[in-house]
């Protein structure tokens, strides 16, 4: 008999929290909805496939060499980034 009540307290609880989650998906997604749509975020990908365009437009495009100037681009802009905007603790 308790056992069964303490089995509809936690399915209760669980159906509550279910609830309050869904609710809070809502408000999360539209709190982080600036942050997905960021100029930081955007602009460099408009550089990228701008580029991308001009090269192969201007017929210069040369896969290999593009993709390695991204390869080091990528990770040397994350580097400066960091060293710049993050302060260090």
């Amino acid at each position: 008999e308790e056992r069964e009540s303490e089995i509809t307290d936690i399915k209760q609880m669980i159906k509550e929290e279910k609830a309050r989650q869904k609710s809070n998906i809502i408000e999360n997604t539209t709190k982080n909805a600036s942050a997905m749509v960021s100029l930081y975020r955007l602009l460099p990908y408009a550089f990228l496939i701008l580029g991308f365009i001009g090269l192969e437009n201007s017929h210069s495009l040369e896969i290999l060499p593009y993709l390695v100037g991204l390869a080091v681009g990528m990770p040397m802009g994350y580097l400066i980034a960091k060293k710049l905007f993050i302060s260090q603790s």
